[in-house]
C-alpha cells in the first residue's frame, strides 16, 4: 500500500516535470526576407539584357539559423529564430527585384529566359548581425558577358547599417536595406562602366 502511494507520488511528480519543460520551452520563429518593391524604370525594347544567375554563401552563412557576431572571431548560429526559407535563394529573389536600370533589361522573379547578353553572379563572406544593433555584408559580384565569355567587371562590396529596432524583425529590415543599397551600387557601376564604353 505504501509501496503504491509512493510510486504514485514519483509519477505525479515526473509528470509535473515534463510538463514543465515542455510549457518553458522556447518558441521558434521564422523570418522572410520582405520584397522590395518594383521600380518603373523603362529600357528599350533593344537595351541589353542582364540575368542575376546565381549567389552563393559562405559555409558558415549556409544555414538557416541568424548568425550572430558576438566578437572579433566569434559568432553563433540562432536555433530558434531561423530563416523560413534558403538564404541565398531569399537573396537572389530580393536581388531580382531591386536591381533596376534604365539601360538594362533586367531579369524578373519569373523570368525564365535563358537568352542574356550578361550575368550577375554575386559572393557572399558576411551576411551577419552584430547583436541587435547593426547588420553587416561584404563579398563580391562579378559581370560575365555571355557573347565573349569573359568577365567585364569585378568589384568588392562591404556594407554596414544600423538597425531602427533592437529585435529580429529590425534586423530583417536591415538586411533587406542593405540588399537594396547593394542594389543601387551595382547597377551604378555598370551603367558607368557602359558609359565610359560608349564615349
Amino acid at each position: 500500500m505504501m509501496n503504491n502511494i509512493i510510486l504514485k507520488c514519483v509519477a505525479g511528480f515526473s509528470l509535473l516535470m515534463i510538463l514543465g519543460c515542455v510549457s518553458k520551452a522556447p518558441e521558434s520563429s521564422v523570418y522572410l526576407l520582405p520584397n522590395p518593391p518594383l521600380s518603373e524604370n523603362h529600357p528599350t525594347p533593344d537595351s541589353p539584357t542582364l540575368n542575376i544567375a546565381s549567389v552563393h554563401l559562405s559555409e558558415f552563412l549556409s544555414t538557416r539559423g541568424f548568425v550572430i557576431e558576438m566578437g572579433e572571431n566569434e559568432v553563433v548560429v540562432t536555433q530558434n529564430h531561423r530563416w523560413a526559407e534558403s538564404l541565398e535563394e531569399s537573396i537572389l529573389r530580393h536581388l531580382r527585384r531591386s536591381i533596376r536600370s534604365e539601360s538594362f533589361r533586367v531579369a524578373s522573379v519569373h523570368d525564365s529566359s535563358d537568352i542574356w547578353d550578361f550575368q550577375l553572379h554575386l559572393e557572399f563572406d558576411s551576411f551577419q548581425s552584430r547583436s541587435f544593433d547593426s547588420v553587416h555584408t561584404s563579398g563580391r559580384w562579378n559581370l560575365l558577358d555571355l557573347e565573349s565569355s569573359e568577365t567585364v567587371l569585378e568589384r568588392y562590396f562591404e556594407l554596414s547599417t544600423t538597425t531602427a529596432l533592437q529585435n529580429y524583425e529590425g534586423i530583417v529590415q536591415a538586411y533587406s536595406d542593405l540588399l537594396v543599397e547593394l542594389s543601387q551600387q551595382i547597377i551604378r557601376t555598370i551603367e558607368s562602366s557602359v558609359a565610359e564604353k560608349a564615349e
